[in-house]
């Protein structure tokens, strides 16, 4: 189930070549660029709910590096909670 999962996304994606000439590390590093590294620098609200009722609101950034696999994130509260200890 794994390795279709992983050869589906590989197709996709436009990333397939002969799988028969990749190793099984080849394909795998193919998929994690192809879903982690997909598309451009992103933005994304989070609202997390924590165990003791509290709540939290988040705005998380990620920013792609210029060349290489690197990505840099930042989180930013929307709000401040009341008490913070």
């Amino acid at each position: 189930m794994k390795t279709k999962l992983i050869l589906a996304v590989l197709a996709l994606s436009g990333l397939a070549v002969h799988a028969a000439e990749l190793t099984a590390d080849e394909i795998v590093a193919k998929a994690n660029q192809a879903f982690y590294y997909a598309g451009k620098d992103g933005k994304s609200e989070v609202k997390m709910s924590l165990s003791d009722g509290r709540a939290r609101e988040l705005v998380i950034l990620r920013r792609n590096a210029e060349k290489g696999l690197d990505q840099s994130f930042m989180s930013i509260s929307k709000a401040l909670p009341m008490c913070v200890k």
